[in-house]
């Protein structure tokens, strides 16, 4: 059964012949899931593939493998229908290649590119690590550590912010009947050198300036608002319109100049629409002057399907419209959709496009934790900001207040660890740092069991050098190995430079110590007359007679000594 004759036709029959007929294994091909991860075991790529049935060399997979890794297995494995494997990689250069976007403040696509960190492959790499592509004009908001794993496989959205070196002025425009029609705080002179053009400040819908050329930052201030006159360049009504997708996402917007004939009616085909989207409605609309209108765009070629997200577990985890196949042609990719924070796709690749149709889509949690809402407030009560932050990464109920991101200048007033509860809102209250403020510079050394979960098996705490706030002081410790472990790389000691007033965690990876095999023999129980018997106050001399006295006095010892009494005997006889 399972196979197969190589040849066909007639042969000679004989009596008491003999006949060689080759045959060979009839090969099946089933599906099985082949799962990449890298030696942390974070998910690099992978998929359901049709292989050949039955045992095989890992060299069918090398067209699978994601590009830029290579196998660090070799050898056979047995391909079944519906199983899975998980086949380990590392990348093919001294580090691995991340994907990072960057984004501004408002959003908007800066940049993107391609960068190797990690070049000491210890899952672990350093912000500084991928300044060397930002964009032009910009930095990272983020600095400090981060692992690796998070961000493999992934096209990561990142946050920069523009570096100015501009000057900030405050103006207050007045028309020719001296009524104030808008003003704020301009950037001007990007280039620093004291001159700034009339033309770099934007000026209210429907209005110029009364000057024009160049002018000197000196003479504006910052703080007092310098009055400067402009004058209606044509008749029209000016409204602020605000543009969402169907899901209420805001896509931009601002003041429009509309009705020029001033007649109190606009066409939606009068708005400047954001790039790539179209409206949803059109014709006339009513306006009046300083008037407030929401317009709903559709994206441009796109369909809109309805998905609802639901864990393994069948929890519903929200969804909605959503627009996919921007090419129109009737196929769109999972990757297209917004997914909840926090998980990841089970089922990959392409589907067809059924506006009809709702889209019930399971997940996979990326990562063990709980999901809280926190705002910060000041002394006072004033708001601050805040977010949702994962925390509780272990799913024990507790988490410490080092998890959370702070606004910039200030510090928590408490510390230490909190009970959580998924989705509850937390109100933290802040101090400000002042530049007189004194504080610790506080270095947390987690050592980390990267075969069990990354698992912290200890966690060290150094707090006790104070300085000033925003200057540095300087770690030097000693590695400690947590008992019944052993160090992955060998580690001298832990040098880290933190801020006062700042908590840096490192990261040291352990592995438990393998244990030595038990010997044969090693658990025998010697046969020991009880302590104060005839036969135990009876020696003859001999090493025996020595053993069984030892064995009688120290009865209550451990099994060791026990054993070696054993031994003893035995060679005696």
């Amino acid at each position: 059964a399972g196979y197969k004759m190589t040849a066909s036709g007639d042969f000679y029959a004989e009596q008491g012949g003999k006949l060689v007929v080759n045959i060979e294994k009839i090969i099946s091909n089933v599906t099985m899931n082949i799962r990449f991860v890298d030696k942390a075991g974070s998910f690099i790529g992978g998929g359901d593939y049709t292989l050949p049935e039955g045992v095989q060399n890992y060299s069918i997979l090398q067209q699978y493998v994601p590009e830029g890794y290579k196998m660090t297995v070799s050898g056979d494995f047995m391909v079944v229908a519906g199983g899975s494997e998980e086949i380990t990689v590392e990348s093919e250069y001294d580090g691995t290649i991340l994907n990072f976007v960057f984004v501004d403040a408002n959003g908007n696509n800066v940049g993107s590119g391609d960068v190797i960190v990690d070049e000491d492959k210890d899952g672990i790499f350093n912000w500084k690590e991928v300044n060397d592509i930002v964009p032009e004009g910009y930095q990272l908001d983020l600095s400090g550590d981060a692992f690796v794993g998070d961000y493999i496989g992934n096209s990561n959205t990142i946050a920069v912010s523009k570096i100015y070196k501009a000057s900030i002025i405050k103006l207050q425009f007045v028309d020719e009947a001296g009524e104030v029609v808008g003003g704020g705080d301009y950037f001007v002179d990007e280039d620093g050198d004291g001159i700034f053009n009339w033309k770099e400040v934007e000026l209210p819908a429907g209005y110029a300036f009364n000057e024009t050329g160049d002018a000197f930052v000196k003479d504006f201030s910052a703080d007092d608002a310098t009055q400067v006159k402009v004058h209606k360049i044509q008749k029209g009504t000016i409204i602020n319109v605000v543009f969402e997708d169907p899901q209420g996402n805001n896509l931009g917007g601002g003041d429009f100049l509309v009705d020029l004939d001033g007649d109190g009616i606009a066409n939606y085909s009068e708005l400047a629409l954001p790039v790539g989207y179209k409206l949803n409605v059109t014709g006339d609309f009513f306006v009046e002057e300083g008037g407030h209108y929401t317009v709903v765009l559709n994206r441009d070629g796109a369909a809109i399907i309805h998905v609802v997200f639901k864990s393994e577990g069948g929890k519903n985890l929200g969804g909605g419209d959503y627009f996919v196949d921007e090419d129109g042609d009737g196929i769109f990719n999972y990757s297209e959709l917004t997914l909840p924070e926090g998980y990841e796709l089970i089922v990959t690749g392409d589907e067809f496009v059924d506006t009809e149709k709702t889209y019930e889509i399971v997940l996979n949690k990326e990562i063990e934790g709980t999901i809280i809402n926190v705002v910060y407030v000041d002394g006072e009560g004033n708001n601050l900001g805040g977010g949702d932050f994962f925390v509780d990464p272990d799913d024990d109920g507790i988490a410490n207040y080092s998890e959370l991101d702070l606004p910039e200048g200030y510090e928590l007033i408490v510390t230490g660890d909190f009970f959580v509860t998924p989705g509850k809102s937390y109100t933290i209250t802040l101090h400000k740092i002042t530049e007189e403020e004194t504080a610790a510079a506080t270095l947390v050394v987690r050592y980390v069991d990267q075969e069990n979960g990354n698992e912290v098996v200890l966690e060290k705490t150094y707090d006790d050098q104070v300085g000033p706030v925003g200057e540095t002081a300087t770690y030097i410790e000693d590695v400690v190995v947590p008992e019944g472990y052993e160090l992955v790389q060998d580690i001298e000691g832990i040098a880290a430079d933190v801020e006062y007033g700042q908590t840096k965690v490192m990261y040291v990876f352990v592995t438990k110590t393998a244990q030595e095999p038990t010997q044969p023999g090693d658990e025998e129980e010697p046969n020991t007359p009880a302590e104060g018997t005839e036969e135990s106050e009876q020696t003859d001399g001999t090493d025996t007679g020595v053993a069984m006295s030892l064995a009688g006095v120290f009865g209550t010892m451990s099994a060791a000594l026990a054993g070696m009494v054993a031994l003893l005997r035995r060679k005696q006889k």
